[in-house]
């Protein structure tokens, strides 16, 4: 299973291979992006306590 991309500099390079027809690098970008939809998600659905 491939992992997040955690800086810049990886995400350029993971940019470049998924650009290139790198498939594994394709589905580490959709994964993070599916990650932080959900995670938008949550935060609208759950009320915050103040």
């Amino acid at each position: 299973m491939a992992r997040l991309v955690g800086n810049s500099e990886e995400l350029s390079g993971v940019l470049a291979a998924a650009r290139s027809g790198d498939l594994p690098a394709f589905e580490v970008l959709m994964r993070q992006h599916e990650r932080l939809v959900l995670v938008t998600a949550l935060r609208l659905r759950k009320p915050r306590a103040f």
